[in-house]
């Protein structure tokens, strides 16, 4: 059975993969992005990112994890809306673009399921602690003690809510990090199954713009297409993203 019907009858598996009827539901459900027009120049930079930034599957809590709905798809997909939201916010300080881009890579890295999963921020978090040695090594950047302390602190609250946050350690840790991630990853949401489940805006502090919400979109329902024909999750996402 097809996700949505599963989500209809409240019993989604803990290991979910995309599929045709899903996808033509997303398409169907297009929402309304006010005649907005995805910035096209910013996708050099978007493609270099998920090149330099995409994690290996080795990384992953299980290989199987990486065709999955919060696997390695979903993963370059929220590299790529940084990358689209650092540019369209002229963010232009390299620190905290480094920073917030290997937080999108690791950020779903200790899922063990593609439900709730409590904990898996923390989980993430921690395997990054015990491993940036092989994370900056692999990526080719050098990272101070406190950028590494920052990275973890965002990828442990990405899944909580700004209003169960505890704020001092929100400010503290750099919290442009942490705005960064949070809504790029609500940027993906339109995978879900569920139309309630979408990137909802009072639920961030940084709120995307529509065209931002746009190219999310566009490249959901390109990469899962891609993917449902060739099986690839990378290279979806990066022909998702056009020539």
């Amino acid at each position: 059975m097809s996700l949505i019907g599963l989500a209809k009858k409240g019993d989604l598996p803990t290991t979910q993969f995309m599929d045709w009827e899903t996808v033509s539901w997303i398409e169907k459900n297009r929402p309304n992005f006010q005649a907005e027009t995805i910035a096209k120049n910013f996708l050099p930079t978007i493609k270099k990112n998920l090149n330099r930034f995409a994690p290996p599957k080795a990384w992953f809590f299980k290989k199987e994890r990486t065709d999955t709905i919060h696997g390695l798809r979903h993963t370059t997909r929220v590299i790529a809306n940084i990358s689209y939201l650092v540019q369209e916010n002229k963010i232009t300080n390299y620190c905290l673009i480094t920073e917030a881009l290997v937080a999108a890579s690791l950020h779903d890295l200790r899922r063990k399921n593609d439900q709730k999963d409590q904990g898996h921020g923390q989980r993430s978090s921690c395997w990054f602690i015990q491993n940036n040695k092989i994370v900056t090594d692999y990526f080719k950047v050098k990272l101070t003690k406190e950028n590494v302390k920052e990275i973890a602190k965002a990828i442990e609250l990405h899944e909580t809510p700004y209003q169960s946050m505890n704020q001092e350690n929100y400010r503290r840790n750099n919290k442009r990090i942490v705005d960064l991630l949070k809504s790029a990853d609500a940027l993906d949401r339109y995978r879900l199954p569920k139309l309630e489940w979408w990137i909802n805006d009072q639920y961030l502090n940084l709120v995307p713009s529509n065209s931002s919400k746009l190219f999310a979109y566009t490249l959901v329902l390109k990469s899962e297409k891609n993917f449902l024909k060739t099986k690839k999750s990378l290279g979806s996402v990066l022909t998702g993203l056009g020539k």
